[in-house]
């Protein structure tokens, strides 16, 4: 459209005669930067884990609420949780910033139960650190059209002695920022 428009007003000089106009056409292409999650509303993920000991005669632990991604709990195990998709035209280094509700721990969701099973999070092929729970991955430089995609997964340790039957969970919410 701008090249018809700046071809048209070159025509016209052309045919009135008065003398060629230089014309400077400047575009801004303002700083994006954006993070989507597969299947979540506003970059936040529910998680909870089913947990079934072996010392007791609990034939199925009970169903979590809906909403949740849910999964049965196994010591050293990694779920993936979902793919993040990253996309940046900035130069600059930005950081990928996972808070959790519960520090980086399951909890009981009945809430008599004290017991906490601690998790990392792994994004791609990156273990993530925790900050008091909070786990941060910096990336830097433009992405492609598309931007980058990370599979996003949770990786449990072992777990605490005698941890009860139950569900347990967590509550992730992913944000981007710049550095």
């Amino acid at each position: 459209m701008l090249f018809f428009l700046l071809a048209a007003t070159a025509w016209s000089q052309l045919m009135i005669g008065s003398p060629p106009q230089i014309i400077i056409v400047n575009v801004t292409i303002p700083p994006i930067l954006k993070l989507s999650i597969d299947n979540t509303i506003n970059n936040t993920i529910a998680i909870a884990a089913r947990y079934a000991s072996p010392d007791t005669n609990v034939p199925q632990t009970p169903v979590p609420p809906s909403g949740f991604f849910i999964f049965d709990m196994k010591p050293g195990a990694v779920f993936p949780i979902g793919t993040i998709r990253v996309f940046s035209n900035m130069i600059g280094f930005y950081s990928v910033r996972i808070e959790t509700t519960n520090h980086g721990q399951l909890t009981a969701m009945d809430g008599q139960n004290t017991a906490r099973v601690p998790y990392s999070i792994l994004l791609g092929a990156a273990t993530l650190g925790s900050d008091s729970g909070d786990f941060l991955y910096q990336l830097s430089g433009k992405t492609d059209q598309e931007g980058d995609e990370f599979l996003l997964s949770l990786a449990l340790g072992a777990f605490p002695e005698n941890l009860p039957s139950g569900i347990y969970y967590d509550k992730l919410i992913l944000s981007l920022s710049k550095e």
